[in-house]
């Protein structure tokens, strides 16, 4: 089912992964995001992992690349700078990617700075441990509040001049 519009995306989203490759990372740093783009990353090792082995490669890639690319492009969103997590989500998006796109994922490995070669190194191994419920449930929260102040403001059709957020209070978020 291949058609000159897929090969055209394909080769968009590679591109940006050429260049999210090619960022400067903050060594040692670790905060909210990126224990939360951690715990995403984790999830999609399990379901690209277990998707490759069923051999559905599309299921596969949606997790193991799509799924993480749209998570990095959230974190850069909300981070001015790119720590731990965006490190560990890149990577991992890279070797789930090296099986069906080899050169360009060499590529990529190189420019986050590895020696090795991708293709020699182990498929990323979920790790329950690293996975953050509570996180995950808030940045959520927040994605479906800008989503929600869109909407509103597409409906009404007027530029706000300022926005009221009402937040709940705590026991009725179950935290």
């Amino acid at each position: 089912d291949w058609k000159k519009a897929n090969a055209i995306a394909i080769k968009e989203w590679l591109l940006k992964l050429i260049d999210l490759s090619s960022k400067k990372t903050i060594p040692g740093r670790l905060n909210h995001l990126d224990v939360w783009i951690i715990s995403r990353t984790q999830k999609n090792i399990k379901n690209a992992e277990l998707n490759y082995e069923l051999t559905k490669f599309r299921s596969a890639l949606q997790y193991g690349f799509y799924n993480i690319m749209n998570d990095i492009k959230w974190y850069i969103r909300r981070s001015e700078d790119l720590g731990e997590g965006y490190l560990y989500a890149l990577e991992s998006a890279i070797k789930m990617l090296s099986p069906v796109a080899p050169h360009v994922a060499e590529e990529c490995w190189h420019l986050i700075g590895n020696k090795s070669f991708v293709s020699i190194n182990s498929f990323p191994e979920y790790d329950e441990k690293k996975i953050n419920e509570e996180v995950e449930v808030l940045e959520e929260f927040l994605i479906n509040t800008i989503d929600d102040v869109k909407n509103i403001i597409n409906i009404v059709n007027k530029k706000p001049q300022k926005i009221n957020l009402f937040v709940a209070p705590k026991w009725k978020y179950g935290f």
